[in-house]
């Protein structure tokens, strides 16, 4: 992501993420700043952004490679602790669809999202193939 708005709602929304269930795991918290510092966040912006837990903001207006960039970190957060919850669920649920993903691509994406490794080729297929189940195009 070279966008700064779309780094900090990632990151804002990987915590809310986090904080679906009420508890911040350790591997989930590790995740987010792998992210953080991927997308060039200092460790005190990120501490600042789990302090606010401002609400994510308009994602919308984002381009559409943040957005699915946006819905892999979900994805790979909601695995990094090896359990999938239904507050996780519904989350993933509502966000896809406010980045403008029907349910069928979030499908598609999750059993290609891996915590520890991304095979890049079938990434890049996968954010072409996802172009068609946007809500634009139901």
């Amino acid at each position: 992501m070279k966008d700064p708005y779309s780094k900090e709602m990632l990151l804002r929304g990987l915590i809310q993420m986090a904080y679906s269930d009420d508890e911040l795991d350790e591997r989930e918290w590790k995740l987010i700043e792998r992210v953080a510092i991927a997308n060039g966040c200092s460790k005190s912006k990120l501490n600042q952004f789990l302090k606010e837990k401002q609400p994510i903001g308009s994602l919308k207006k984002l381009p559409y490679e943040d957005k699915f960039e946006y819905l892999y970190h979900l994805l790979a957060l909601m695995k990094a602790d090896n359990e999938v919850l239904d507050s996780e669920v519904a989350f993933i649920q509502k966000i896809g669809h406010q980045l403008g993903f029907q349910m069928a691509a979030v499908m598609e994406l999750y059993p290609h999202v891996h915590v520890n490794l991304r095979n890049t080729e079938i990434i890049l297929q996968l954010k072409e193939r996802l172009k068609h189940l946007t809500l634009d195009n139901k």
